[in-house]
């Protein structure tokens, strides 16, 4: 019975982030493309999933190297690997995979080879390509969708999860990790220097989570 109610909780707050998605991504003809929303919403999938690792393992203490496995590149740049991410990757049955696996069959698709995926991913770690979606087009590269939207959405889930009346879009208040004071995100539309509205193509944030 409890497990039913969190799961509730969380769908709930799936379908609170995936509108909010939608009116990011949204274009000013309203259209939103399909595949740069996946992308961004399997970059917040898979981010969440190290930043719940994060909670649960990294008490006082502990550092990274004791629950990752951490590479980091040329640049200085970290990459968390770990079996325990992809416990919650594609591991178990309520894992990222599992649901999507799901709605695949549903709708009689064919399954993605996930392990050569990840592989793949792995592979690529600080390199040029890292990020960017093998086949297809997106707006954005998936640490563009994270640095842009992964605090606002995870502040977004919680607010739902606890019942909390929904903040509108337009603004959205976060806590800070030291000391919980609140922070405004705002959506806000890019614009030139003449007023006029930029957009990044198809798949781009029309507006920005700050």
């Amino acid at each position: 019975m409890v497990i039913k109610m969190e799961l509730e909780q969380y769908k709930s707050s799936a379908f609170e982030i995936f509108d909010r998605l939608l009116r990011a991504m949204r274009s000013p003809e309203g259209y939103v493309h399909p595949q740069s929303l996946l992308c961004c919403i399997g970059s917040l999938a898979g981010y969440s999933c190290q930043q719940d690792v994060r909670k649960l393992f990294m008490t006082e203490g502990v550092k990274e190297e004791d629950v990752f496995t951490v590479f980091t590149d040329k640049s200085g740049r970290k990459y968390f690997y770990g079996d325990i991410i992809d416990e919650k990757l594609v591991g178990n049955n309520y894992s990222v995979w599992s649901f999507t696996a799901g709605v695949l069959q549903k709708y009689n698709e064919p399954f993605t080879d996930v392990g050569e995926m990840l592989r793949y991913t792995a592979a690529n770690a600080g390199g040029a390509s890292f990020g960017k979606i093998r086949n297809c087009t997106t707006g954005e590269t998936v640490q563009s969708y994270i640095a842009s939207l992964a605090t606002a959405s995870a502040y977004s889930a919680e607010v739902s999860r606890q019942g909390r009346a929904s903040h509108s879009f337009r603004t959205l208040h976060t806590k800070s990790h030291d000391d919980l004071q609140k922070r405004s995100f705002a959506f806000r539309v890019r614009k030139d220097n003449n007023g006029k509205r930029l957009d990044r193509g198809k798949g781009g944030l029309q507006g920005l989570v700050r």
